[in-house]
């Protein structure tokens, strides 16, 4: 049955076991089996229809249920070298859990007491009781829904990505799942016992959950302070439950000999009995006997020096003894929160210090056993970690205070002292608290446990803005008597969790090391002279369309929607330089075999060739008449394939630049193609639900494989050529058979369409992104989902393995490379781009109010009172409100009465708002779409509201009450827009499937679908007397079609590029359209001939609107300007300027930037006199 269907024995396992599975596969599943999906979806649990009797499986192999055979993921769990005692606790701990099924169990006790030893003993003593298992430390203080992003998906094998404490409950009661929760005393407040920390007290909520729903698994925690919510709870000790853990004689005494001191049974008892028999408690004073005593108990005991009776005194004590040396590495372990090397510590220390003496510093800190070694690396136990990390930020602070950080202070008042001859005692200056070459993962939880309490205590402090700002100032004047090291760096980081304008700032001639300032609002800040080292900034790149690596793995290259290809070094992740010279986005690029070479595919319709040592361009292939959107070269190196949207493929060679051959056979756009590894074979995909093989040599089509409801987005070659995957638009990955062309597999589990997919190098795991923004890693024999990786903001372009299959690169629309180790699907990297598109502009009915909405998640009020572009009166245009959101802003519409704005956008999840512009306030939040929101329109009564998106239908809201009126279906894909007509009878609606639909939105039903694109459907708009519906495609037309007869009555075309906005003048008979090439045209509705082209945009025209009375027409986009057009003489009037993230900065005589670097910050607003 498994390989009937396609899918994995798991996914039928747990369809017959009545287990959750996703809803496209229950009715492809029911529908072979000839099953009334109905019946089947209403038995209930207690009812258990059978499937395993009603159906004949006796020649099918054994189907398990995956939650038969336990899932473990054991995250940060210690191995346990040495544990003694602890048998009645045990025993405990077993019949709480297993026999008396408690829900909520905490372990209580002091630091150092042995909660993690005992919490892993117990949790591999019974696992094999639990259908899941996962351990997760909390030491670094994860917001509960980065948490909950690892442990949902987990729980539901990969099913399900919602990170809420509603779906993880579900899983809870799905299946009997064993948690683990480790140091949770992280997430307390220092203040209030009991009390959670400013921004964590919805773990309460997850506590309480978890403690009064009924469901079959068990919540473990450790933890030093029990949170109140646990002694509320355990009013029914039936379901929580805690359990206080105290010193173990056995333990402690174990401890004691393997330290090897010297004493009679009576003395190690006397000192294990004072110390509370607390391990990590004596092995730190065993290293005061060993050092003082020569390992004499007796003697120690004789001089009554029990002084240290607090770990906390005992701590302090130990750490006033370390030499200067060992105190910063203990800092700098602190602050890398993770296993380190002595070369890593190295290049962390400055002033800087020999490598044998940092080994010595490190001999003596693990014997005083303040530090945990293995292979080389070293770090801290958790309790030595948080003491050392609040001892960290309170020096810092203290450090602050003595440069001038104080209400009051000003700039430029002189301190008394000489900070230069302070500078080597200062732990601002000589520790960085957030590291940009460190994993990404590690630099949040440098942010949160450094860099947030730091500024909450300045915060609380210097209550008011101002005093902060004045403060930071005085500080950074007073570091100009230091002229290295990482203080300046420090304010920088410090300055963005303080929320701090850095306009006009001055670090001219500081060291700035280590700063992080990618998304950094730096306008007119005067770094002259500064020494930059390890800084990252915002790149130059966009939407990052497509991403490679050289055969050697030393260079990748990443290309955008902007039309560049970018260089960089992967041993250092250093920018190298920029390919220009594609008019249009980029869509594929791919290294030659040697790695000199690398070809671009676009949508100017041209490949190109490029030398990578110096990115000229070598050749440049003509011949599609549509987009380019895959070139690869043939593993020989001697030919190019190129596959369109114009449904062919090409052959090129490599060294004319002729087409050698032209294949045909595709009835639809073709999104990818690849040879086979011997090169004989090129496959082929494409949006008409087949992938064809074709002979390299004759050009001949051999195969076809037909994939119904399975438009091919992307394929790849097993590496051994004896498999294929394709990612399609009805959200699944299938493995096809070459040789036989049957579908073996069909991976379900992504929410939208799957725009990429890769073989690993070793052929058994497969990597897929898609729409839905996250990137799954399938295992290749079992079908089963390994990981779900989460952080992209949008959605997903391509991915790919490192050639040792370790690491993995994802590209993606939200501008940024993630790279990802891909065993652990931890982010170790980041880099990222800057373009603020204007992605929609619109009037307010009152002609007073233009709005724009752009990728930097703002939505800007510009104030047009006194514009008359054709008087020449043109008034100064200044924000006069901004409005910020969560997400970027991908579409805006006014209400009629011009006092309510609604706005679309989404990242992960869907943002859809009404805003009150009078009171500034946000008067409805609507939710009800389970992905972003594309497009958003008013009804002209005011009050209902259409949306519609990635979720593929449109939704009717009242405005009046929020609540969701109806549901519109009958989309297969991705929505991009949506309009009333103007007498509010009609909706209308299209997207990535290329139709156009008209809607009885009253009814539900759908009246017409208007065919005709040969691509996705990008906007559309109502011609102001109804009689026209304009619509604009990626196939670079436009057409206006005829609502009476529901015919196209014209196809506009002269465009060089996708066209992507419309907008109909309600003044005059004319049509305006923006696209990729950068220009506006202006057509005559009733010829049809262009009377206009706007070319002063330098990108792609993403948005179009006239003003009412139709004397102005507004265009923004990628270029992150807004131009005003006078449609009497189609001048640009009027240009408005978003600000970028560097600009007026100046980087006069700075060191440490390369050229490429210096070059890049110019692109983005940076001077150099």
């Amino acid at each position: 049955m498994s390989e009937d269907l396609g899918m994995a024995l798991s996914t039928i396992s747990r369809f017959l076991n009545g287990k959750p599975v996703d809803y496209g596969t229950f009715l492809e599943i029911c529908d072979r089996l000839s099953l009334d999906w109905r019946v089947v979806a209403d038995s209930s649990p207690t009812q258990d229809l059978d499937l395993t009797q009603a159906l004949d499986l006796s020649s099918a192999p054994a189907l398990l249920d995956p939650s038969s055979t336990p899932i473990q993921d054991w995250g940060e769990a210690i191995d346990i070298d040495l544990f003694c005692g602890r048998e009645a606790e045990l025993s405990l701990l077993k019949e709480t859990i297993l026999t008396e099924r408690c829900r909520l169990v905490m372990l209580l006790g002091i630091g150092g007491v042995g909660k993690t030893y005992l919490a892993t003993k117990l949790a591999q003593a019974i696992c094999s009781e639990f259908d899941a298992v996962i351990w997760r430390s909390v030491r670094n203080a994860p917001p509960l829904e980065a948490l909950l992003q690892d442990l949902v998906p987990f729980l539901s094998w990969q099913q399900d990505m919602t990170p809420t404490v509603d779906r993880l409950l579900h899983w809870l009661r799905t299946h009997r799942c064993l948690l683990i929760l480790d140091n949770m005393e992280t997430i307390l407040s220092n203040d209030q016992s009991g009390q959670y920390r400013a921004g964590y007290e919805n773990y309460g909520n997850l506590l309480r959950q978890i403690g009064q729903t009924q469901h079959s698994s068990c919540l473990l925690i450790t933890g030093r302070e029990k949170p109140t919510d646990i002694g509320i709870l355990e009013s029914n000790r039936l379901v929580t439950r805690s359990i206080v853990l105290r010193g173990s004689s056995a333990a402690a005494t174990a401890m004691i000999k393997a330290k090897k001191l010297i004493g009679s049974s009576e003395s190690i008892r006397q000192l294990s009995q004072y110390y509370d028999n607390n391990p990590l408690v004596l092995r730190l004073v065993s290293t005061s006997i060993q050092s003082l005593f020569e390992g004499d108990i007796e003697r120690f005991l004789e001089e009554e020096v029990f002084v240290f009776n607090s770990l906390r005194r005992l701590l302090d004590q130990q750490f006033e003894r370390l030499s200067s040396l060992e105190q910063t590495i203990l800092y700098w372990l602190a602050i890398n929160r993770e296993w380190t090397t002595v070369a890593e510590l190295q290049d962390d220390i400055w002033p800087s210090v020999s490598r044998s003496d940092i080994f010595e510093a490190l001999e003596s800190l693990s014997w005083r056993s303040l530090i945990e070694t293995r292979s080389g690396q070293c770090t801290q136990q958790p309790v030595i970690m948080e003491y050392v990390t609040e001892r960290l930020i309170q020096t810092v602070y203290e450090n602050l205070e003595t440069l001038g950080m104080h209400e009051g202070s000003d700039e430029n008042t002189p301190l008394s002292l000489n900070v230069s001859a302070m500078k080597n005692s200062l732990l601002l200056c000589t520790h960085a608290l957030s590291k940009t070459t460190t994993k990404d993962y590690v630099r949040a939880s440098q942010q949160r446990m450094n860099l947030t309490p730091l500024a909450d205590k300045i915060r609380s402090t210097l209550i008011q803005q101002q005093f902060i700002s004045s403060a930071i100032q005085t500080v950074l004047s007073n570091l100009k008597q230091i002229l290295s090291g990482y203080g300046a760096g420090n304010i920088l980081n410090l300055a963005r969790s303080l929320s701090i304008d850095l306009s006009n700032y001055d670090f001219s001639k500081l060291a700035i090391w280590q700063a992080d300032l990618v998304d950094t609002m730096l306008n007119g800040v005067n770094f002259t002279a500064a020494n930059f080292r390890h800084c990252q900034f915002n790149g130059t790149f966009g939407g990052v369309t497509t991403v490679a690596l050289s055969p050697d793995n030393t260079l990748m290259a990443l290309a955008d929607h902007l039309g560049n290809i970018h260089l960089w070094q992967l041993e250092d992740n250093q920018y190298l330089r920029t390919f220009r010279g594609h008019t249009d986005w980029v869509y594929s690029v791919a290294f030659s075999p040697d790695g000199q070479y690398l070809v671009s595919g676009s949508g100017d319709s041209h490949l190109k060739l490029w030398a990578i040592s110096n990115s000229v361009c070598i050749k440049t292939f003509k011949g599609h008449s549509q987009l380019a959107m895959s070139a690869v070269f043939s593993p020989d190196g001697q030919q190019i394939a190129s596959g369109s949207s114009d449904q062919t493929i090409k052959l090129w060679d490599l060294q004319s630049g002729q087409c050698q051959r032209t294949l045909v056979g595709h009835t639809g756009a073709l999104r990818n193609v690849v040879f086979s590894e011997d090169g004989r074979t090129l496959a082929s995909g494409s949006i008409d639900q087949t992938i064809r093989f074709w002979d390299r040599q004759s050009g001949h089509c051999f195969k076809t494989i037909e994939s119904p409801n399975h438009g091919i987005w992307e394929i790849d070659f097993s590496p051994n050529g004896q498999l294929l995957v394709s990612g399609g638009n009805d959200q699944t990955v299938r493995i096809w058979n070459v040789q036989t062309g049957a579908c073996i597999r069909t991976l379900t589990g992504h929410q939208n369409s799957v725009w990429t997919v890769a073989f690993d190098p070793s052929g058994n795991r497969i990597v897929s992104g898609s729409y839905d923004g996250v990137i799954k890693i399938w295992n290749v024999h079992s079908g089963e989902c390994e990981k779900s990786l989460l952080g992209h903001t949008s959605w997903m372009w391509s991915v790919v393995f490192s050639k040792d299959g370790k690491t993995l690169y994802s590209s993606n629309q939200d501008r940024t490379v993630r790279i990802w180790n891909a065993q652990t699907g931890y982010c170790l990297r980041t880099l990222s781009g800057y373009t603020n598109t204007i992605w929609s502009l619109a009037f307010s009915a009152n002609e007073k109010t233009l709005a724009s909405g752009s990728h930097d998640k703002n939505i800007r009020l510009w104030n047009l009172v006194g514009t008359d572009l054709a008087e020449g009166s043109v008034a100064e245009q200044k924000c006069s409100q901004t409005i910020p959101q969560n997400s970027p802003v991908l579409d805006l519409s006014f209400f009629p009465n011009s006092e309510f704005l609604a706005s679309a956008g989404g990242i992960a999840a869907a943002e859809l708002n009404v805003w009150d512009l009078n009171s500034q306030r946000l008067l409805r939040k609507l939710e009800g779409h389970s992905s972003v929101v594309r497009a958003v329109a008013i009804h002209p009564d005011g009050d209902r509201i259409a949306s519609a998106g990635a979720d593929r239908v449109i939704k009717l809201w009242s405005l009046k009450n929020g609540l969701c009126l109806k549901t519109l279906a009958g989309h297969k894909d991705l929505i991009w827009t949506l309009r009333f007509s103007h007498d509010g009878t009609m909706l209308a609606s299209a997207g990535l499937e290329g139709a156009v639909k008209l809607w009885d939105f009253e009814g539900g039903t759908c009246l017409k679908t208007l065919e005709g694109h040969k691509d996705q459907t990008v906007a559309i708009a109502f011609s102001k007397d109804d009689r026209l519906l304009g619509s604009v495609s990626v196939d670079t037309t436009i057409k206006l079609w005829n609502l009476q007869t529901d015919q196209c009555d014209r196809t506009l075309t002269g465009h060089t590029a996708p066209v992507v906005a419309i907008a109909f003048s309600p003044t005059q008979p004319v049509v305006a359209s923006g696209s990729f090439d950068g220009s506006i045209k202006i057509w005559d509705m009733d010829s049809g001939q262009c009377i206009r082209t706007l070319q002063e945009h330098s990108q792609t025209v993403s948005t179009l609107d006239f003003s009412p009375n139709g004397k102005i027409l507004a265009s923004g986009g990628e270029d992150s300007v807004i131009r005003l057009w006078d449609t009497q003489s189609w001048q640009c009037g009027q240009t408005i300027p978003l600000p970028g993230p560097y600009e007026g900065m100046n980087i006069s005589g700075a060191t440490g930037l390369s050229e490429a670097q210096k070059l890049a910050l110019k692109t983005l607003g940076a001077a150099i006199n």
